[in-house]
């Protein structure tokens, strides 16, 4: 599945000016008032998600004045149900959107989702959360209570709905809700936040975290300890971002702001920051936040700023997208010479 980006150009049903769906012919729909007197209207998802951005926007800008107790029913309810299509894979915080003016490499980012969240975080209580001894959960009952406002996707998911979902999820592994997992994906032991979009045949290690926001393409191999940094605070901090068919090393860190493009590869314990230069040793180029497509990226010792920063050593070849990323990796190590 692949998110929308909330851009009226982009949208399925894509005239920006139809905000409503009927089934009744196009006189009767040109001279309607709408919704109010006809029940065969329907808002049309275009419409729904502008009049969920115009009210987080107004709730952003009245943010001080808003308290839990305080928080009205129509503004809970449309936090609530962006968690849910975030959930769902129906929206997410970093999308494809290249008309965008603040596009970045193609990726823009919906900010109200963001501060949708952060709403959540703010005016949503804390409370004891975890399954309970009674539980029939599928999830080892029992195992898990903590204090928090943010519900697990998993806590009251059946076999049934794991089977549908095509996804193996291993102990003890943390998935919070408002969280998107694709299809044919298998995570061991780790941690996704809420905000996350992870997409189809995805192969997160142990120990390994994606953090709030962050947004994995298809195919990508995320190995042990590795982290995609969370963006979630302040507001305007972009996610990080994996394109498809990406390897990340074991113990690597992707901060955000940091876009990996497609077929890159990041050896083991490299430390991506936003500001980070990246050395092009193919190309002779300095990049910061950006790992050009199929490269492939190493920690090395930096001559003039006795630094260990990360350098592209090698880019894979259009006849070595077949193959995996550890069988390129091994192959580049072998034709290193020692002398």
């Amino acid at each position: 599945m692949t998110p929308i980006p909330i851009e009226p150009i982009f949208i399925p049903d894509a005239d920006p000016s139809d905000r409503w769906s009927c089934a009744k012919d196009a006189v009767c729909r040109i001279t309607c008032p709408g919704s109010t007197v006809c029940d065969e209207y329907e808002e049309t998802l275009y419409a729904r998600l502008l009049r969920f951005e115009a009210l987080i926007d107004l709730a952003w800008e009245e943010g001080m004045q808003h308290t839990p107790s305080a928080m009205d029913s129509l503004l809970r309810d449309t936090i609530h149900e962006t968690i849910q299509m975030l959930d769902d894979g129906i929206i997410s915080v970093a999308a494809i959107n290249p008309l965008r003016a603040d596009a970045r490499h193609n990726w823009a980012v919906n900010w109200w989702i963001k501060r949708a969240l952060i709403i959540y975080d703010r005016l949503v209580p804390n409370r004891m959360l975890g399954d309970s001894l009674e539980s029939k959960s599928v999830m080892d009952p029992g195992r898990t209570f903590y204090w928090d406002n943010r519900h697990l996707k998993f806590s009251n998911w059946t076999e049934t709905q794991f089977e549908a979902a095509k996804i193996i999820i291993a102990p003890p592994a943390i998935a919070q809700k408002g969280c998107f997992i694709g299809p044919k994906s298998i995570h061991k032991g780790i941690r996704i936040e809420m905000g996350a979009y992870v997409s189809s045949d995805v192969f997160i290690d142990d120990g390994a975290m994606v953090g709030s926001c962050a947004h994995i393409g298809m195919g990508v191999q995320i190995s042990k300890n590795a982290t995609v940094g969370g963006a979630m605070r302040p507001v305007e901090l972009v996610p990080a971002v994996i394109e498809d068919r990406a390897f990340i090393g074991s113990f690597s860190k992707v901060s955000a702001g940091v876009l990996v493009s497609s077929e890159a590869i990041l050896v083991g314990s490299v430390d991506l920051e936003r500001e980070t230069p990246i050395i092009d040793e193919i190309r002779g180029e300095v990049y910061r936040g950006y790992v050009p497509p199929r490269a492939l990226v190493v920690t090395k010792r930096h001559a003039q700023s006795g630094l260990n920063l990360p350098h592209i050593v090698y880019y894979r070849r259009d006849e070595e997208s077949r193959y995996a990323a550890r069988d390129i990796l091994n192959t580049f190590y072998r034709n290193v010479r020692i002398e």
